[in-house]
């Protein structure tokens, strides 16, 4: 295991020791014989193993350099998950956050937590409806919130294109194998954007920003000189209830089970209004509960952005703003609620929307200047304050 993956025991050994010896248990079970076609496995010592031939799959069958290797870390959060991260070489941000605290993003991760705690996917707060739920997660990353909704108790569908982080995202359903299976929760990942384009193009490395991989989007593929591969892409609607729905989107069976989406978490750098198009269906059934999404009004102009926020207006939805939180106000991981959202109306969301349009360039280099935003939008009117009520200074 550990030729395959470095191990880091970060701040909870005891967590971590049990973490590992669960995986070791996993490690130690035979889920399939080996057939000749596995000849070119010799790295594994033709260990008959589901877990160690994914993670053989993911982190060095095509390995080149040491600096690609993956590593594996425990997160700080109310159930602690095994996380596969990519290399500091190519991750600076997000893999270097949970390296060294263990979370990503509590604006977005405390909201998605409260969802989930105070309404679990087994059991649907809306009377008028029944059934169990699920959470979709578009534009993962390297999968820290899908993990963190497994962790929760639901059962998640990933959309990911980038070959790397959709890796590490596959390495990490590897390791915490083992626990979905022991609870009963499923995970799909998907390998495609979410568009109502055909297909899409999306950039092959992520030099366009420094380090951050996260940051790649299609509008990357406007700039010279830039190496774009393209992809088929998937609808929601077709994906959320079958491909006759829309006969011009590619065909993804949905094996996560569930006739509601508890949560759906979207992070397309400035793309989720074309997410949001694909899931007309699904917003007319108000079949998803809570949306967490980012916007990102330069990307694709102002108009878009308040076009893409009126239309969950008109669906029904409540927003707020989930202003930004720095990770290191988080000291209870069992509620990491350590800032308040801010309940807002349409004429303040379009007003928010221009404010961070007017932006320059120049200063969108600076963090500190807020041209970009988190947002919930909510079937549940009162879920804000609720949400408000248990937070805590950081």
């Amino acid at each position: 295991m550990i030729g395959l993956f470095r191990f880091s025991l970060l701040r909870e050994p005891l967590v971590v020791l049990v973490a590992l010896c669960l995986t070791c248990g996993v490690l130690a079970s035979s889920l399939s014989s080996p057939s000749s076609s596995d000849a070119s496995l010799h790295n594994i010592h033709g260990l008959d193993n589901h877990v160690l031939k994914c993670l053989y799959k993911t982190n060095i069958k095509d390995m080149t350099w040491t600096s690609e290797r993956m590593s594996v870390h425990t997160t700080r959060t109310v159930h602690p998950f095994l996380m596969a991260l990519l290399n500091t070489e190519h991750d600076k941000w997000i893999g270097i956050k949970l390296k060294d605290h263990g979370i990503w993003d509590p604006q977005v991760g405390g909201p998605m937590q409260f969802i989930l705690q105070s309404q679990p996917c087994t059991a649907n707060p809306l009377a008028s409806h029944k059934g169990e739920s699920f959470v979709i997660d578009v534009g993962a990353n390297i999968g820290y919130f899908s993990a963190f909704a497994l962790s929760l108790g639901c059962s998640t569908a990933i959309f990911e294109p980038q070959i790397a982080l959709a890796n590490a995202i596959e390495a990490t359903l590897c390791l915490n194998h083992h626990s979905y299976v022991k609870r009963g929760i499923t995970s799909q990942l998907i390998r495609a954007p979410v568009s109502t384009e055909p297909r899409m193009r999306f950039p092959s490395t992520n030099t366009n920003h420094h380090g951050n991989p996260g940051g790649v989007g299609a509008a990357d593929c406007r700039e010279k000189n830039s190496k774009c591969v393209e992809y088929r892409t998937v609808q929601l609607d077709s994906f959320m209830y079958g491909a006759a729905d829309n006969a011009c989107a590619d065909t993804v069976v949905r094996t996560v089970s569930g006739n509601r989406i508890r949560v759906l978490k979207i992070d397309s750098e400035g793309y989720e209004s074309d997410v949001l198009m694909t899931m007309n269906r699904i917003l007319a059934k108000k079949d998803v509960d809570n949306i967490l999404f980012e916007m990102i009004p330069h990307v694709r102009g102002l108009n878009v952005s308040v076009t893409m926020l009126h239309t969950l207006v008109n669906a029904g939805y409540y927003l707020a703003e989930c202003p930004f939180s720095f990770l290191e106000g988080v000291r209870k991981v069992d509620k990491p609620f350590i800032k308040r959202v801010v309940p807002i109306d349409i004429k303040q969301a379009e007003q928010l929307c221009a404010q961070m349009y007017d932006v320059t360039e120049k200063d969108r280099k600076n963090w500190k200047i807020k041209h970009y935003t988190d947002m919930w939008a909510s079937l549940d009117e009162d879920i804000f304050q609720r949400y408000n009520e248990v937070t805590y200074p950081a």
